[in-house]
């Protein structure tokens, strides 16, 4: 009833609202209020790799483009690849032009703000090869996937900003690929876990288990990881 934007653009539907409002069903249809109130000239930006984002295409008037990882986009990444310590690189499509874009960001979650921020500078006049340039100069948030180089060859891969179950995993995937010769990890509970929360503490320890060294776990769940952890391990 207040804002009137121009252009919507959403990245994801997850659990981070789940214990006020119960299912991603219920979040879609509350966070679809931003495209409903775009005017037939507005522009919605829409993940396309996220079937719940997705499903706001039949809740908006305005014009939608898609972005993701795969050709079938509007705004298209290919070729993810990893480039550490610098960050990530992937090639952007979009009306039947391509660039490299390499920019100072980590994990293939981190791509899809660099899609949408293509999505809507392509779509207000700016020339591909530009946006290129201006993605490779984004920085990550603070404590949201922040690498931190330290001396003795030491980095700290910093994500403590929300720890959701699906930021939580897409931290331990990236975490993962870094190559080290020894990983430790430093551990939370999740925020909002979703019901029965037993079985999302052991996927943890089981993904920990395959990525890590050392665990290091800060809070009441320790138990659970632990034992998801040996369950994956066989012991």
């Amino acid at each position: 009833d207040v804002v009137r934007p121009d252009a919507v653009v959403v990245t994801s539907i997850g659990s981070e609202h789940r214990r006020s409002l119960g299912t991603l069903e219920r979040t879609r249809d509350e966070k679809a209020h931003m495209v409903r109130a775009l005017p037939p000239r507005g522009l919605a930006v829409l993940n396309g790799d996220d079937e719940h984002v997705m499903w706001m295409r039949g809740e908006t008037r305005a014009r939608v483009v898609t972005f993701g990882l795969g050709s079938q986009h509007d705004v298209a990444g290919t070729d993810l690849k990893l480039d550490w310590p610098r960050g990530i690189a992937l090639t952007i499509a979009a009306r039947g032009e391509s660039a490299r874009v390499a920019a100072p960001l980590f994990g293939e979650k981190m791509a899809y703000p660099l899609l949408a921020a293509a999505a809507v500078a392509l779509d207000g006049g700016r020339p591909l090869a530009d946006v290129a340039r201006d993605l490779a100069r984004v920085t990550p948030a603070s404590g949201r996937m922040q690498a931190i180089a330290l001396p003795n060859d030491l980095w700290l891969l910093r994500d403590e900003h929300k720890s959701g179950s699906e930021t939580y995993f897409a931290a331990l995937d990236a975490f993962a690929q870094i190559p080290a010769r020894r990983r430790i990890a430093v551990v939370g509970d999740v925020a909002e876990p979703p019901s029965p929360q037993g079985p999302v503490y052991r996927a943890i320890g089981a993904r920990l288990a395959t990525s890590a060294d050392r665990v290091i776990v800060v809070g009441q769940m320790y138990r659970r990881i632990a034992g998801g952890a040996s369950d994956a391990d066989g012991e």
